[in-house]
């Protein structure tokens, strides 16, 4: 009897376990992005995205008007683009709003700050460009690991000197 009632909550305990292994993951990696992001390592963002997300991976961005998806590979080269155009980085924070798994699969919403000083060419002193964004992450369970299969840009907002920029 003591083994049934063993068994029983081993498995409930790995039901639980399941349930929130998708947070743990999402939170786990958010904070290697965000350590590579801040230290412009794209060597270190692009192992980061290779290793956990699925070959078709997609980038889209919803908050831009009549952009079209990009590969891992093209999201790569435009984060490397930005990396050449980062100041000092003096923030970067990702921060996981809800998180919701189903089977062996999941999606995530999550807000993304990063803060830096940007200077012109024609600026005597360096400006704050703050840059917030709220995306919705899919991810699907493959081999027992979770893997980031789509993330969407629903949403952002650039500020220079806390002045809005663009649209």
């Amino acid at each position: 009897m003591n083994k049934i009632v063993l068994l029983g909550f081993l498995s409930v305990s790995v039901c639980v376990a399941s349930a929130e292994s998708l947070a743990q993951f999402v939170n786990t990696l958010g904070a290697k992005y965000d350590r590579a992001i801040q230290t412009a390592d794209i060597n270190a963002f692009s192992n980061l995205l290779k290793a956990h997300s699925t070959p078709e991976f997609a980038y889209y961005e919803k908050s831009v008007p009549a952009s079209k998806p990009m590969t891992r590979d093209q999201m790569v080269a435009t984060m490397a683009q930005s990396f050449k155009g980062m100041g000092k980085v003096d923030k970067v924070e990702s921060k996981t709003l809800s998180v919701k798994e189903k089977g062996d699969s999941g999606v995530a919403i999550t807000t993304h700050t990063i803060s830096n000083a940007v200077k012109g060419p024609n600026d005597k002193k360096a400006k704050v460009m703050v840059y917030t964004g709220r995306s919705t992450d899919e991810y699907r369970r493959i081999g027992g690991k979770w893997k980031l299969t789509k993330m969407t840009w629903m949403e952002t907002k650039m500020t220079i000197d806390g002045k809005p920029v663009g649209g």
